[in-house]
């Protein structure tokens, strides 16, 4: 990645954040620190853990070679991936190419590649392994009506189909087949650029079979850190219910997380998540019998958790920005 992309990066980064923090309001981000008080610093401190966490799923799934990255420059390229995720207005798009951008001058850009999107399947695993047991907790643990029980039941049987598909692109590879089945859609101009890459694509696919046939250990270790850090996450809603004095167990805090972060995933298409978190965020604290006051709190915490994240992520783009370029490596 060039000093030059970095730069623009950075820029951009910047300029998305504030815009969020335009959206959301100056006001509201000030009467939230208030009323947050001193915990919002073990919020944060507690997301440092999620993400050296992330951090260590990844840099375990990655190639034990000498090329490698260390782990604390592992660390550093995820807090900035998921700053561009969380500032990308809409699909959140912005941290897989810059990982991508980051990994490949020691790495090639293929095997860049191959071991992002790799990460990617472990973090969708993880993310269907959070959302199993958040279901399967509501429905053992809570008074549900029929309606909400039959809605839980339905997600159950669609989360296991989608980690069933997830885990069989893993074993048989899953770019050449995204590709063709893109092919078929007869999209000419993406036909003709997929058929130019088509060795590149099988480069990547190779890259994802083969970690899963000669390392199915570090996948397994790599899926576990990223549901530890999940899971990790939901420790934020027992240090907001310790701030107001509410009664919160682990199981429910873990249940409450797992439903929203299933929610969210619903409305990815909203940008920042404006209104649809704050919603989704009701009705699970609703539905776990949580006072309106935790509601209240939590969505402030979480905002300002989620902006203070992506404010780091930022200002490390922008000392990557004033590092020396390493040259790209060219794969033999």
């Amino acid at each position: 990645m060039t000093r030059s992309w970095r730069l623009l990066l950075a820029l951009a980064g910047t300029a998305l954040l504030v815009a969020m923090v335009w959206v959301i309001g100056p006001d509201v981000i000030a009467n939230g620190v208030r009323e947050a008080g001193w915990w919002l610093l073990p919020i944060l401190a507690l997301h440092a853990v999620v993400y050296a966490l992330n951090a260590l799923a990844w840099w375990v799934a990655l190639p034990p070679t000498a090329d490698r990255p260390s782990l604390g420059a592992a660390f550093r390229i995820s807090v900035i991936g998921f700053a561009m995720n969380f500032v990308t207005p809409i699909v959140n798009a912005g941290g897989e190419p810059y990982r991508i951008a980051a990994l490949a001058p020691t790495l090639g850009t293929a095997r860049a590649t191959g071991v992002v999107l790799l990460y990617v399947l472990i973090h969708a695993v993880s993310s269907l392994l959070l959302w199993l047991t958040a279901i399967a907790l509501a429905l053992t643990t809570l008074p549900l009506d029929a309606a909400t029980r039959s809605a839980l039941g339905v997600a159950l049987v669609l989360v296991l189909a989608a980690l069933a598909v997830v885990l069989a692109g893993q074993r048989g590879g899953v770019v050449v087949r995204l590709a063709r089945l893109l092919e078929r859609l007869r999209l000419r101009r993406l036909s003709a650029w997929l058929a130019g890459r088509r060795d590149g694509l099988a480069t990547v696919d190779a890259e994802l079979v083969r970690t899963w046939h000669e390392r199915p250990r570090a996948l397994v270790a790599a899926v576990g850190f990223d549901t530890l850090a999940r899971i990790a996450g939901a420790g934020e809603f027992l240090l907001v219910a310790h701030a107001l004095g509410v009664a919160l167990t682990p199981t429910s805090a873990l249940l409450m997380w797992g439903l929203l972060a299933l929610a969210m995933n619903l409305f990815f298409l909203f940008p920042w998540e404006l209104g649809s978190r704050e919603g989704s965020l009701l009705a699970v604290s609703t539905l776990a019998g949580m006072p309106i006051g935790f509601t209240g709190l939590a969505m402030v915490a979480g905002r300002l958790r989620e902006l203070s994240w992506a404010a780091i992520g930022v200002a490390l783009l922008w000392s990557e920005s004033r590092r020396p370029l390493t040259p790209p490596r060219t794969p033999p």
